[in-house]
């Protein structure tokens, strides 16, 4: 908002993007505001040194907070003292407005079921050396991965919008949020090898048969690389398709610090396909 030019004009309740709030805007002479007379952010209208000239705002005003000042461009303007309504941080969590539109997100594979089944009829054959030195022909059960999942989707999906306004900025644990973060599931044994990315709760999975035991080492880094008999996904931040937040920003806007935050909500689960 531009200073007004007419020194007669002392103050103006001007717009917000809440509907129902306002901002306080004081205006002085630019060529008599001394240093004392600019307020630190967060002070009070009514701890203000010019405050005094403006006796008819303080009743109403008096414990709005200083936001910002304002210094005009053009000679002959006044300068500009932002005050806004203080908040608690209840006020701060209710939206002015709300509102749905839409937004083309990919929703990632969910891994619903892994299991493996052992096939007897086509064993796998191989050789073991046999303390003899010789060699002996050894068949072992193949292994087959059956898996269910809900494949991934691109979908036009509904996003909900919120709007705030505060007199003071939303803080980092406000403004933080996790949205759905894929992991690699993956398994090699008896056969049976795959892998795939998705959604999905803790999985356990075999190596190489579970009568395995590591028998020599060949480096000697600290870092290590023993067999294990079964490895652990741990499961994904998000299980399964979920509403998140999508996007939280927020500005500073003529001394209100205004704030949009929207919610992607899933579409229903696809069929599960098992394959």
């Amino acid at each position: 908002m531009a200073a007004p030019t007419d020194i007669g004009r002392r103050w103006c309740l001007a717009e917000t993007p809440d509907p129902g709030e306002v901002t306080l805007i004081t205006f002085v002479d630019r060529f008599n505001v001394y240093l004392r007379d600019i307020p630190t952010a967060g002070s009070t209208f009514k701890t203000w040194t010019r405050a005094s000239g403006f006796t008819e705002l303080v009743a109403a005003h008096g414990d709005w907070t200083f936001a910002q000042m304002k210094t005009p461009d053009a000679p002959g303007q006044m300068n500009s003292f932002y005050w806004v309504r203080p908040r608690t941080d209840e006020e701060k969590a209710i939206p002015f407005r709300s509102f749905y539109t839409t937004q083309t997100y990919s929703w990632p594979a969910v891994l619903e079921d892994l299991h493996f089944v052992f096939d007897e009829a086509f064993p796998l054959m191989t050789q073991r050396a046999k303390s003899s030195g010789k060699k002996a022909t050894v068949f072992v059960p193949q292994v087959y991965a059956r898996r269910a999942i809900c494949p991934p989707l691109d979908e036009n999906s509904r996003k909900w919008g919120e709007e705030f306004l505060s007199n003071t900025p939303f803080s980092e644990d406000d403004m933080t949020h996790e949205s759905p973060q894929e992991s690699v599931v993956e398994w090699d044994f008896n056969g049976a090898s795959g892998s795939i990315t998705c959604l999905h709760g803790e999985v356990i999975v075999p190596s190489r048969g579970k009568n395995g035991q590591e028998v020599y080492s060949s480096t000697t880094s600290t870092v290590a690389a023993a067999y294990e008999p079964e490895r652990i996904f741990p499961p994904t931040n998000f299980r399964t398709w979920s509403s998140f937040v999508f996007s939280d920003e927020q500005k500073f806007v003529d001394g209100q610090w205004y704030r949009r935050r929207c919610t992607l909500i899933p579409p229903p689960l696809r069929t599960i396909i098992v394959e």
